[in-house]
């Protein structure tokens, strides 16, 4: 019966290589992914082409139970009909099948649903290819996963899912990631995202961050679908580091076509003596909007160079601009050439920027050349100017005259 809905996707599905070599046999199979979107007591059918591959072949059909793993992929477990009922619905032809290797082959496959079911239904049919006369020595023996999807619609069947937990955790290298569990307790599959949303103490806006799968991290998609009973992380590192604070975090999950769950909750970062070490990387209190200066200037001739500071931490603090001129410089230095406009102690509001301005201005009397220094903004957590919390340098690079860089 053919008045179903039938689709059939080339979707890139997951094979297994049972032994490692130089040389691989066995057809190809196509499609790797059939969906059908089916009602009680109803059948439909689908084929399986087989692309021959020059030498006559066995072709052996099991049905296998896929397993929705946290990471969002798949295990297969061997179906038992027992506590697998839905391998049941799967017809297959009688084994082995004989596939000649000159012409394609097809083969037929029913799906029949019972009365009295309804959900999201998900079987692997594994076609396992195999030489009549055996494997080569070296061989490559593959097995082709065929993922069938079968939704039967049900009385008040509505998806659901729960928002489990949000955790800040460590990964591998001793960053920060947040973890996020989605379970789906209903017999539905849809697609779900998690959104996270950081804001400081004073609920202010630090950062939007899209959570994902390590399939969708794979696959640089935000969205990964949920199979009934499956519980799956969703994680994600902030792009900025965050300095040490309370922060509001709110996860949002949305799933389906309408569906929702929130965690709100807070956390506070701190650090302890071991991790003074993560205090001084670049970037964990402020960020700068300039990686490097240059200016190609002949002598009397003047260039202006803003530069923005960014306040991450969610308390004020203080910034020193200070030059330094590398030895290689002509008998003038950078440090004659560049002067800071702004104040010398540079107030920084809590997860706001503040501008300074360097002006390069060339002497009548410079000699031409490349003359190299550095900027070394330096911050402080207060007027004191007694703890240092970070330095950042930026490279000043300036051509006088026709020099050109090397």
């Amino acid at each position: 019966m053919r008045s179903a809905k039938y689709r059939c996707g080339l979707i890139l599905s997951v094979f297994f290589v049972l032994v490692l070599c130089e040389v691989a046999l066995g057809v190809g199979v196509q499609p790797l992914a059939v969906d059908f979107d089916l009602r009680p007591g109803q059948s439909a059918r689908f084929t399986l082409r087989l692309t021959p591959t020059g030498e006559e072949e066995l072709i052996h059909l099991s049905i296998y139970r896929p397993v929705q793993l946290p990471t969002g992929s798949f295990a297969f477990e061997q179906g038992d009909p027992e506590s697998f009922p839905a391998s049941r619905w799967v017809k297959l032809p009688s084994q082995p099948l004989r596939v000649a290797g000159n012409q394609p082959s097809e083969i037929e496959v029913q799906v029949s649903v019972p009365f009295g079911v309804s959900g999201s239904h998900v079987l692997i049919i594994m076609v396992e290819p195999q030489p009549v006369g055996g494997l080569p020595p070296g061989g490559l023996r593959i097995r082709y996963a065929v993922r069938v999807v079968i939704r039967v619609p049900g009385p008040a069947d509505l998806p659901r899912a729960n928002l489990d937990f949000l955790r800040l955790e460590q990964d591998e290298a001793g960053d920060p990631v947040f973890v996020a569990q989605v379970s789906n307790p209903s017999s539905q599959d849809y697609p779900a995202t998690v959104e996270l949303t950081i804001r400081d103490e004073n609920h202010r806006l630090v950062e939007r961050l899209a959570l994902r799968t390590l399939v969708g991290h794979q696959n640089n998609e935000d969205a990964t679908r949920i199979y009934p009973g499956a519980k799956v992380l969703y994680t994600g590192s902030p792009r900025r580091p965050l300095a040490p604070g309370t922060y509001h975090l709110r996860a949002l999950l949305q799933y389906a076509e309408r569906g929702q769950g929130v965690i709100n909750q807070s956390i506070n970062i701190q650090y302890d003596d071991s991790d003074l070490s993560q205090q001084a990387v670049a970037g964990q209190y402020i960020t700068l909007d300039r990686e490097a200066i240059e200016a190609r200037l002949r002598p009397r001739q003047r260039q202006m160079e803003p530069l923005t500071i960014t306040n991450l931490s969610p308390r004020p603090l203080y910034a020193q601009v200070k030059l330094e001129s590398l030895p290689e410089g002509g008998p003038l230095s950078v440090a004659d050439f560049v002067t800071v406009y702004g104040p010398e102690l540079l107030p920084l509001r809590s997860t706001h920027p503040n501008r300074i301005v360097l002006s390069i201005q060339i002497p009548p009397n410079a000699v031409f050349g490349h003359y190299r220094g550095v900027a070394k903004v330096i911050v402080y957590t207060d007027q004191t100017l007694t703890e240092v919390l970070e330095e950042q340098r930026i490279p000043i690079e300036v051509f006088v005259g026709h020099e050109t860089a090397n």
